[in-house]
């Protein structure tokens, strides 16, 4: 919070968007503060084990990854460490996250990101006023591309056949997922690549691609 007050506004508030991880920073102190709890209790006790999301955690300082899982990987010219992966890769999967804490330090599975949507937007995990608060949208079109839309950590983006998809995606060194689902959950995509940055675009362009493919009308 200190880095992000040292900078000035990129706008006056409530004029343009700009994606922020500092925002979920900010809103993970909240809700330790108002509870005096840690978040990753909360997590737990409001939406993981309620979903039975066995494979995801917020595992603050833990650098190993539990069970079986996918190795994440880096170029060599994007990592201090060196080269001992395939291809002349840098195995980044030994990591510590807790630096994006609220941000995007969870570990989760395809399985379980699937399961968590199909909860949220079938009406399962909130009430009804909560999920359309979410679904509320500012124009986000300057970041996410044209008709895209932001809400409360949901991201719409609208699809060729005037539909639309609603979740979201991010990524840290060696993993990006992307996770997307018709309104009702009854359409699902999620995409998880292991080499972070991909040269040449390629996650973007494979999830444009499953996007198109996946849940077109």
């Amino acid at each position: 919070m200190a880095i992000a007050t040292n900078h000035t506004p990129l706008f006056p508030p409530g004029t343009r968007f700009a994606y922020s991880n500092t925002n979920y920073i900010l809103l993970g102190l909240v809700v330790e503060r108002v509870t005096g709890d840690r978040l990753a209790a909360h997590l737990h006790q409001r939406i993981l084990a309620p979903l039975k999301l066995a494979d995801t955690e917020l595992p603050g300082t833990q650098q190993g990854i539990r069970g079986p899982h996918v190795h994440g990987y880096a170029p060599p010219d994007q990592s201090w460490l060196p080269s001992d992966g395939p291809a002349g890769l840098v195995d980044v999967t030994e990591t510590n996250p807790s630096w994006s804490w609220a941000a995007g330090a969870m570990v989760s599975s395809a399985s379980d990101l699937a399961r968590f949507y199909q909860a949220l937007l079938g009406g399962r995990l909130l009430d009804p006023g909560l999920l359309e608060a979410m679904q509320t949208t500012v124009d986000a079109s300057e970041q996410f591309g044209a008709g895209a839309g932001y809400g409360l950590g949901l991201l719409r983006l609208p699809l060729g056949c005037d539909g639309q998809v609603w979740g979201h995606g991010g990524e840290l060194r060696g993993y990006a997922t992307v996770a997307f689902s018709s309104r009702d959950a009854a359409r699902q995509l999620v995409l998880v690549s292991n080499l972070v940055p991909a040269p040449g675009g390629a996650v973007q362009a494979a999830v444009n691609n499953a996007l198109t493919q996946g849940l077109g009308c």
